[in-house]
Parts: C-alpha cells; sequence; structure tokens
C-alpha cells in the first residue's frame, strides 16, 4: 500500500511539474510576442488577409528560442505564380534587410516552403499547397528508389 501512494504522489508531482512547465512556456511566449509586437505589425499588416480566409492563414510561433517565426499558409493554390503568393513572396523579399532565403519542396502533399530570415532575427515561411488539380502545376516522378520495408513477426 505505501509504494502506491508513493507511485500516486509521484505521478501528481510530475503533473505538476509538466504544469508548471507549460505555464512558464506560454507566459515566455507571450512575452517574445509583446517584445516584437512593433516590429511584427507592419509585416503582418503586408502579408494577412483580413480577415484570414480563402484557405490563407496566418500565425506566430515563438518556440524557437524567444523568436518570432511567422508562418504562412496558403491552400488550394492554382499554381507556384499565382497572383496572392508571388504579392505575398513579393512584400517579404522588400520588408527588411534579408539575410537568407531558401525553398524546400515536399512533392508527397504538393507543397513548396519559402523561408525568409531577416537580420532582426525574424523569420517567416510561407508554405504554399499547390491545388491537387491544378492545370498549370504538376507532381512528377524524377527517379525510383529501392526502400526497404519491415513488418513485425513474433511467434
Amino acid at each position: 500500500m505505501v509504494k502506491a501512494i508513493k507511485a500516486t504522489q509521484a505521478i501528481f508531482a510530475s503533473h505538476t511539474k509538466d504544469r508548471n512547465t507549460t505555464i512558464a512556456r506560454a507566459r515566455k511566449e507571450r512575452d517574445a510576442v509583446k517584445k516584437y509586437r512593433k516590429l511584427l505589425t507592419p509585416l503582418l499588416n503586408l502579408i494577412a488577409p483580413a480577415p484570414q480566409a480563402d484557405n490563407h492563414y496566418v500565425s506566430i510561433d515563438t518556440t524557437w528560442e524567444g523568436k518570432p517565426k511567422v508562418l504562412v499558409t496558403m491552400y488550394q493554390l492554382e499554381s507556384l505564380k499565382c497572383n496572392k503568393l508571388m504579392a505575398t513572396l513579393w512584400a517579404l523579399e522588400n520588408w527588411d534587410q534579408v539575410k537568407e532565403t531558401k525553398t524546400r519542396d515536399f512533392p508527397s502533399a504538393f507543397n513548396r516552403d519559402f523561408r525568409y530570415t531577416y537580420v532582426n532575427d525574424v523569420e517567416v515561411v510561407v508554405s504554399a499547397y499547390v491545388s491537387q488539380n491544378s492545370d498549370t502545376c504538376k507532381r512528377v516522378v524524377i527517379g525510383t528508389d529501392t526502400v526497404e520495408r519491415y513488418a513485425i513477426q513474433c511467434d
């Protein structure tokens, strides 16, 4: 019985510690957003639709070292050259001093990420998802790989 009580106490202590850590993380994120609010407001005014609709969403993430990451997600695009995407990318290229830009394709999701890092530590990621039935963009096979597959077998 004593072991069960100690185990129960340990579970509650762990829960309390986890809850306190979560609360501390939320406060840290709130403070980071407050710190960068003045800097981010002009950027958000350029790229955020009002209200957010039309398969276009903008959010702020500060969980990585307290530095803001603006996440822009666009779904059901006709192409990667559509006006909405091109206007957003143009705004990002002209907003502030860009330190680095990268793109990364995710063909299985029919998605391309555009990543902008600025000298003021702000990072913006635009995730552009092309519509599966797009007339201008296609997913093409560029090669095949042999992949080992595994299964669990037990006697």
